[in-house]
């Protein structure tokens, strides 16, 4: 409840009062009272007082009169009372007519009241609403707490909530996942057309609900209030925030306004159950993640070369529910983000949509896959419905390209790749099918340039399969440094493209006129720079062998990360 203009007309000391202007504004809040003593008044107010004057300050200002009333509502008081009679007589014709049409009352009040036989009675209405509002507030808290400490869950949180505001309440995890929804006994249920379910029965908020602000907004509360296209109409929405500190873990969504009027204990009731909803995602996070774990400790055994070992995750795995179907081959997916780098808690918050939703669409198309969260990757355990392999692959590579699609369509999503493994008949081939996926990922990603959202397969690496990438990393920085490392030193120090001519001149098969137009430079600048390359590398390019050699370089230079070693000096580490 709250202390209007309205009812405050109607209280036993302003009987004699009357409304001089502003009628549209009767339902301003007052928050507390302030006295008018200086002419630059509007410097020292706040929003929501009630300012009392006899216009003293400003009796010989005509001009500051006249102006006075825009000022004020700019600070958004709740109004001004006025005692005429003494330094003014009347208010000027052109300032009602400015609260009139900005809907600011003015109220006259009788010239036998004194400001503290206005004061205090209001001061005390004010105190008295605000502490009814501490004992409902605490009512409410203590209602959502009663409810979740005897087990209910988001579905009772959101009936609870529809209940106390009258409309249709959702509660939907970071990801969009609804995990609780519950509409209003009687009325209309309009968010139902942003709601869908998916091919396993989960339900989300539809890929159309794009909410946007509205104009008017609450000061001091954690609601905000929006509103989102259904069709010809606009549906308005109170949104709240489910968060712990600075990390959110979803949000309150009240589909509508109350059918009675919004109110601050509606507000407060929103806010409450934000509050018990994110103990609950807290108690719901923790779960997943002795899960996560548990999950974890089931794939680095699967990744062991110990059959004991593997026999051990395979029991673990079934106690739990968890199948892995022959035959199969692993994929592993990853965003398109330099790991090598710590990631801001917004790319991380970005990554980890992202691989939710990849997730999300890939259990979509294959419901007995299985999942596991990797670093920054996701590895996903893939059944193989048959034996055509080619059939597989095609099938498998459909599904990715699908997600790609998908995650493309998504704003504020991250581009992720994919490598995927040969398929294998044997459970015990799980240990090299991820490590074909890691090195179709890692090498379709280094070698993609500019492209974004790969998908690799093993088979398509041609010799980079016989490379073995983690432990012969060393040997590899070497490799290239010997062939590049004056050609990358070149670039570094005299800020040239060296490096890009060259693999782009190599892959037209030395066809300059190509390689020109790949580049979109002229030709006479392609052939500056192979000068400058033959000067450097002698006739390497003639000689079939250093040619070869030259080019395996280029392809294996981006996996390798090399150039700051060669830079350096240094001898690579291991």
């Amino acid at each position: 409840m709250k202390l209007t203009v309205r009812e405050l007309l109607g209280m036993d000391m302003l009987q004699k009062a009357r409304l001089i202007a502003g009628e549209k504004g009767l339902d301003r809040e007052i928050l507390s009272v302030n006295v008018m003593e200086v002419p630059d008044i509007d410097n020292w107010v706040h929003p929501g007082e009630l300012l009392i004057t006899t216009m003293y300050p400003l009796r010989d200002q005509r001009a500051k009169i006249e102006t006075l009333i825009p000022r004020l509502c700019r600070k958004e008081l709740a109004g001004i009372a006025v005692k005429l009679h003494r330094y003014i007589v009347e208010i000027p014709e052109s300032v009602i007519q400015q609260a009139n049409g900005l809907g600011f009352p003015i109220i006259e009040i009788p010239s036998d009241i004194s400001f503290i036989d206005l004061i205090q009675p209001v001061t005390s209405r004010i105190l008295e609403l605000q502490t009814n509002e501490l004992l409902r507030s605490e009512t409410i808290h203590n209602q959502f707490l009663d409810l979740v400490l005897n087990g209910g869950g988001f579905a009772e949180i959101a009936s609870a909530l529809a209940r106390m505001v009258s409309c249709a309440v959702t509660i939907a995890d970071r990801f969009h996942m609804v995990l609780g929804s519950s509409g209003a006994g009687g009325r209309e249920h309009p968010h139902m057309a942003f709601i869908e379910t998916d091919i396993r029965g989960s339900t989300y908020l539809a890929d159309h609900f794009a909410p946007q602000l509205s104009a008017n907004q609450t000061p001091s509360r954690k609601v905000i209030f929006m509103e989102v296209e259904d069709g010809a109409r606009t549906l308005p929405l109170l949104v709240c925030p489910v968060k712990v500190g600075d990390l959110e873990f979803g949000r309150i969504i009240v589909w509508g306004k109350p059918a009675a009027g919004l109110d601050s204990m509606d507000l407060i009731a929103i806010e409450h159950a934000s509050t018990i909803a994110a103990l609950k995602m807290m108690e719901a996070r923790s779960i997943r993640q002795v899960e996560q774990r548990f999950h974890n400790d089931i794939f680095e055994e699967l990744l062991s070369d110990n059959p004991t070992v593997q026999a051990q995750a395979l029991q673990n795995a079934r106690q739990a529910g968890i199948e892995f179907p022959t035959p199969f081959l692993v994929v592993i997916m990853g965003a398109d983000i330099n790991h090598h780098r710590s990631l801001t808690t917004a790319e991380e918050s970005r990554l980890d949509e992202s691989l939710y939703m990849a997730r999300r669409y890939v259990q979509g198309y294959n419901p007995h896959a299985v999942f596991w969260s990797h670093g920054a990757r996701m590895v996903i355990f893939f059944s193989a419905d048959g034996n055509d392999t080619a059939a597989v692959h095609r099938r498998v590579r459909d599904c990715l390209e699908t997600v790609r699609g998908l995650l493309k369509s998504q704003s504020g999503s991250l581009p992720i790749s994919a490598g995927v493994s040969d398929v294998f008949t044997e459970i015990r081939g799980f240990r090299l099918a991820y490590e074909q996926a890691r090195q179709s990922l890692e090498i379709g990603q280094a070698m993609a340039e500019e492209e974004q959202g790969v998908i690799r397969h093993y088979s398509d690496l041609g010799f980079f399969r016989v490379i073995d990438f983690s432990s012969g990393r060393a040997n590899l920085v070497r490799f290239c440094q010997d062939t590049l490392g004056t050609l990358i030193a070149y670039d570094r120090q005299h800020g040239t493209e060296l490096i890009a001519t060259l693999r782009v001149y190599l892959r037209c098969n030395q066809n300059a006129t190509r390689a020109a137009r790949a580049l979109f430079i002229h030709y006479n600048t392609l052939r500056y720079r192979l000068d400058c390359i033959t000067d450097i590398l002698g006739n390497a390019l003639d000689q079939p062998e250093q040619r070869m050699a030259i080019e395996m370089a280029l392809y294996l230079y981006p996996l390798v990360n090399l150039s700051g070693s060669i830079l350096a000096g240094s001898e690579p580490a291991d």
